[in-house]
Formats: C-alpha cells, sequence, structure tokens
C-alpha cells in the first residue's frame, strides 16, 4: 500500500487552478490583444481564459465582469496616450514648435510601438463599449490639444485657423496608420509596426503637423 500512497506526495491542486498564478498583467495583456482584434462584442470571457491557458472561474477570480476588464483595458490604453501628449505640452523651457514637435512624435511613437493601442480606440470611437468617463477622457485630449493650438496662435507660433477642426484631422493621421495594419502593410510592402517603419510613421506625422498648422518644415 506504501508504494501506491507514498508519504513524499504532497497535496493535489484543485484541477481548476492553474499550475503558477497567472499576474494580473498578463490576462490585461492577453485581454488587451483579443479586444484590438476582435473587438467588444466579438470577445467572450471565454475566450480570454482560453487563450490565458487558465479556467474561466479562475479569470474570474480577477475580473468578476468582462465589462470590469474591458474598462481597465481601456482605462489603460487612454492613460498611456494622454500622458505621452501632455507630457509634451508640458516640456520646462521650451517654445511652442518644439513642444508641438515632441506632442506629434509622442502621440505617434506611442501608437507605434503597442499594436494594440490605435485599434482599440478606434473600435471605442465607433462602438462606445466603454463609459462616458473614458469618452471624456478622449475629449480631453482633443481639448487640451486644442487649446495649445489656441495658445500658440496668439504667442505667434502659428497662423489661426479652425483648431478644432484640424485637431480631429490630426487625431486620424495619428491613428488611422497603426489602426488598419493590413490596409498600410498592403500598401506600403511593409510591417507598420516594424521599427523602421514606426520611425519613418513617426517623422511623417511631425512634418504632417507641422504643415497643417502653417509651420515651416523642420530642417
Amino acid at each position: 500500500m506504501d508504494e501506491l500512497h507514498p508519504a513524499t506526495e504532497g497535496p493535489r491542486r484543485r484541477s481548476r487552478r492553474p499550475d503558477k498564478p497567472i499576474p494580473r498583467a498578463e490576462l490585461l495583456r492577453v485581454a488587451r490583444s483579443l479586444f484590438a482584434d476582435h473587438g467588444y462584442a466579438g470577445v467572450s470571457m471565454a475566450d480570454i481564459a482560453h487563450k490565458a491557458g487558465l479556467q474561466k472561474s479562475s479569470l474570474f477570480h480577477h475580473f468578476p465582469t468582462k465589462d470590469r476588464l474591458y474598462r481597465e483595458v481601456l482605462d489603460g490604453v487612454l492613460t498611456e496616450l494622454a500622458e505621452a501628449v501632455h507630457a509634451a505640452y508640458a516640456i520646462p523651457g521650451e517654445g511652442f514648435i518644439a513642444r508641438l514637435d515632441a506632442a506629434s512624435v509622442a502621440a505617434a511613437r506611442a501608437l507605434g510601438e503597442d499594436p494594440t493601442r490605435a485599434r482599440i480606440v478606434m473600435r471605442e470611437l465607433l462602438n462606445q463599449d466603454g463609459t462616458a468617463a473614458h469618452l471624456d477622457v478622449i475629449v480631453q485630449i482633443i481639448e487640451s490639444t486644442t487649446a495649445f493650438f489656441e495658445a500658440g496662435a496668439a504667442a505667434g507660433a502659428w497662423p489661426r485657423q479652425d483648431f478644432q477642426q484640424a485637431v480631429l484631422t490630426i487625431a486620424g493621421i495619428h491613428c488611422f496608420f497603426f489602426s488598419v495594419p493590413a490596409i498600410t502593410q498592403r500598401i506600403s510592402g511593409t510591417d507598420p509596426f516594424a521599427a523602421a517603419a514606426v520611425e519613418r510613421r513617426v517623422q511623417t506625422v511631425r512634418d504632417q503637423v507641422r504643415q497643417m498648422l502653417g509651420v515651416p518644415p523642420k530642417a
């Protein structure tokens, strides 16, 4: 009997729990990738659990509802983008044009360094699966950029124009390239998220934003 039940055998882990606990950050990463690819409606908690390699009940232990999980994913994406843009506008000791360039570069690079960001933002703008607070964050980014453009015009850095329209157009310039990678890759023949392609896009966006505001090209 001892050979069949050795004393050294420890207690069995319940089959519903993974052998190694999965960090919350990893669950958010998996969910973020799936939401970016398929949207909120196209992803179930079972899909996320399967992709993460755990039972659905274990996923519910971390996130009680899909809505709660999606909101946390969206919080992360919007916070990352807002911080990148606002940090550039707030660079101390720099003029308006230098900060304009820094914001253009920071936003384009933030979208290019993570393939999920632009797609999640575009899906949220179309479907509004988040909360009013999430929409508020997007509006705040647009409004703070509009205010920055107004201040620059008042300081003589660039001519006055309808800056609300300009900001909406610039948002499209930033997001579209990275939100439809299959199209951009087919047109360019290059993975849009490859390092060289991202840097090329960063410089292109910077120059296009300058042109829209009537600022001479960067030397």
